[in-house]
Order: structure tokens, then C-alpha cells, then sequence
């Protein structure tokens, strides 16, 4: 099964999901459209997505004060969740790494996954807009917290 089916979503310029896989480590093994072209800027953009749509659906299943957001949006972004996310996904296999870093075993690191993850967060957004972003986020992160109801 490739990423894009795992994501549930299939990019029109597969451009952005090839940056958002480009570790900034890896080396140019190959020739890349752009420099630079890796996850960096992706992942910038993918965190504060995650942010704002985690936030929409806290409020829209009644939280409130900023106590009850951040409680739930905890929660749906809680670590461990996110880590079996990554693993579900597979994204240690789709994430480009230099020879190098792959030896020292980063393409296991949860922080690396996780940056991943949130470039991919970006891609989506940048190739098939906010909509479907919000889509695949809702149905990976937020349904399994708050259920599909809940989510709105």
C-alpha cells in the first residue's frame, strides 16, 4: 500500500509530497527540481495547520476556555498517538534520509517522523487545499479522540 493511500489522499503535483519526504540530511543522491528542497519550510507550515485544526475541533465539540482547548487539543496531539500515527503510516520506509543519518538509525527518530508527518500536513493543504487537509486530519488524529460526531 503506498503513503497515498494510507493517507487517504492522492496529490495532484506530486512535487509536494516529494518535498515533504526530503529529510534536510539527505544529500542529493539524485538531482532534486530545486534547492532547497526539503521538509523544513513544509514542516513550519504543517505545525501550525495541525494547530488551527485541532483548535476548530476542540470548539466545535464544546470546549470553551482556553483550558478545555488545550486539554483536548492535547490529548489529539498526544506523543505517543502521533508515534503510532507515524507507524501506522509507515513513514520511517517514505522518509529520504542521507545515507548517513539512516545508519544512525534516524529514520526511527520520533522527532524526524514527526517532522515528516507535519510536512505532509503541508503538502496536503498546498496541493489540494485547506479542505483536504482538514479531511485528513479529522479522519487520522481527531476521529479516534472525539469520534466522527463529536468532530463535526
Amino acid at each position: 500500500m503506498s503513503l497515498e493511500q494510507k493517507l487517504g489522499y492522492f496529490f495532484f503535483d506530486k512535487n509536494h509530497l516529494k518535498r515533504a519526504l526530503y529529510h534536510p540530511s539527505f544529500d542529493g543522491e539524485t538531482e532534486l527540481p530545486e534547492p532547497p528542497f526539503d521538509q523544513v519550510a513544509y514542516g513550519v507550515l504543517g505545525r501550525s495547520l495541525l494547530a488551527a485544526v485541532v483548535t476548530e475541533f476542540a470548539l466545535r465539540s464544546g470546549c470553551d476556555t482556553i483550558e478545555t482547548i488545550a486539554h483536548q487539543g492535547a490529548q489529539i496531539l498526544e506523543p505517543q498517538r502521533l508515534q503510532a500515527l507515524q507507524e501506522d503510516l509507515c513513514l520511517e520506509f517514505y522518509v529520504k534520509l542521507s545515507p548517513a543519518a539512516k545508519a544512525d538509525g534516524q529514520s526511527q527518530d520520533p522527532t524526524v517522523l514527526q517532522e515528516t508527518f507535519e510536512a505532509l500536513v503541508a503538502a496536503v493543504y498546498l496541493d489540494g487545499g485547506y479542505s483536504s487537509m482538514r479531511r485528513i486530519v479529522k479522519h487520522l488524529l481527531v476521529d479516534p479522540v472525539l469520534g466522527p460526531t463529536e468532530a463535526g
